[in-house]
């Protein structure tokens, strides 16, 4: 057995889909410790499970555990964008494609 410290393991114990009300849109879309890339730098990176081109920083103790890619991590922070401007409930997400153009951000991909 080795004597060092190799790397920390995630393992989930009680994922969101187990409380009783489900968490807003902005709750994961705007949240970067949600999506698994934590709260910053320094001990903070500790609070990291993958990084933002969707490299693993931890072991998971489930098989099929991941986290998001690189291309998933940009869909869902795309959202979170639109969501500063737009409710939750507006019609822009019922017909959502992920090449919107956003008339006041207009630099975005």
């Amino acid at each position: 057995m080795a004597r060092y410290f190799e790397s920390i393991t995630f393992a989930q114990i009680e994922p969101h889909s187990t409380q009783r009300k489900g968490r807003s849109c902005k709750d994961c879309h705007q949240n970067p410790k949600v999506v698994g890339l934590g709260y910053g730098e320094g001990l903070d990176r500790l609070s990291r499970v993958g990084d933002r081109e969707g490299r693993a920083l931890v072991r998971f103790n489930r098989e099929g555990l991941r986290p998001f890619t690189k291309e998933e991590l940009d869909r869902i922070l795309r959202v979170g964008l639109c969501l500063s401007c737009h409710g939750e409930r507006d019609r822009i997400f019922k017909k959502w494609r992920s090449d919107l153009q956003c008339p006041r951000l207009k630099t975005l991909p």
